[in-house]
Parts: structure tokens; C-alpha cells; sequence
């Protein structure tokens, strides 16, 4: 899972010069320098947002969940529509979060791209239920609903980021096919 694993690096990389060049990861300013996502700001930032991670928490859980159903999607999609997957997932993540989101709120993380790779996986199971079709009950949809709730508990979750990643991994896993 080539792509899986150069994901990580990229952003593990990314959340420690945070430190090295600005004041961390929980800075508002260096969030903002790293290209964070802001309701006023460059489309550039519904990139560079899901490449920055706010505290080592949210950094490891999304690495780990990035690990989990990335190697899986590879395995499923191949390696270069995974690396689209993730990045058309977060950008409609994040673009449903520039539409919806507070104006004075600053957001980042891989979430919405992981849940469009949950999206990507659910689709594929859909499509490939005889062979799926125990997963798909048992783990998939589970695994997702799980997220969501959480996501709707726990305070300061960017759950637009979430929804949007998930119907965006739905959408570009149709358009791109299995």
C-alpha cells in the first residue's frame, strides 16, 4: 500500500515542522501559515487542510484509521484511484465545510478522505456483495455509523468534513469504477 504509507509520512512530516518551523499544531497562527481551511480562504487550502493535523491525537487516530482502510481501498482500487479517492474525498469534505462551517473557525485533517475511503469501501461492498456481503453487515457499515456518532458527540469534530468525505469516496468510486 505504497500510497497508504506515503500519505503518512507526508503528514507526519507535515505536523512536525509545524513545530520545527511555527508554534505546533494547536497554534490558531500556524495552523492558519500551514494552510489550514478558513471560510475566506484560497482554494488552495481544500488541499493543504487535509494534510494538517490539530494536537498528536488527532494526528495518530487519523493515521491509524488511514492505515486501516487505506491499505484496504488499495487493495481493492489500485493504487492511483486510491490516491484520488482520498483527495476528491477531502476536497468535497472540505468544500461542504467552507459552505456550512462558522466564519471564524479554522479546520484540518485527513478525516473527510478517510471517510471517503470508507465511502469507497461501503460502494465496493455494495457491488461486490456475494463476496462482501457478511462484512458489509457485520463490519462496514458498522465501522461507519460508529464514526458518525462519535463524530456528532465529541465537541470540535468538523462533521461536515465527515459527510462530505464520505458521499464524495461514494461518488468518485461510481465515476471511477472498480
Amino acid at each position: 500500500p505504497i500510497v497508504t504509507y506515503a500519505l503518512t509520512v507526508i503528514m507526519v512530516i507535515i505536523f512536525a515542522l509545524m513545530y520545527v518551523l511555527g508554534n505546533g499544531s494547536l497554534d490558531t497562527n500556524t495552523l492558519f501559515n500551514f494552510g489550514g481551511l478558513i471560510k475566506e480562504g484560497s482554494p488552495l487550502r481544500l488541499i493543504t487542510s487535509i494534510f494538517l493535523h490539530i494536537g498528536i491525537l488527532h494526528l495518530v487516530m487519523n493515521m491509524w484509521a488511514l492505515i486501516l482502510l487505506g491499505k484496504q481501498t488499495e487493495n481493492f482500487y489500485g493504487h492511483v484511484k486510491t490516491l484520488i479517492i482520498f483527495l476528491f474525498s477531502g476536497i468535497v469534505g472540505n468544500l461542504l465545510s467552507v459552505i456550512l462551517m462558522d466564519e471564524r473557525t479554522i479546520s484540518a485533517g485527513a478525516s473527510g478522505a478517510i471517510f471517503g475511503l470508507m465511502g469507497a469501501i461501503l460502494y465496493f461492498a455494495i457491488n461486490q456483495r456475494t463476496y462482501m456481503g457478511q462484512a458489509l453487515k457485520r463490519d462496514i457499515l458498522p465501522v461507519i455509523i460508529v464514526n458518525l456518532l462519535f463524530g456528532f458527540l465529541l465537541t470540535g469534530v468538523n462533521m461536515y468534513a465527515h459527510i462530505g468525505g464520505l458521499i464524495g469516496g461514494i461518488l468518485i468510486s461510481t465515476a471511477l469504477g472498480i
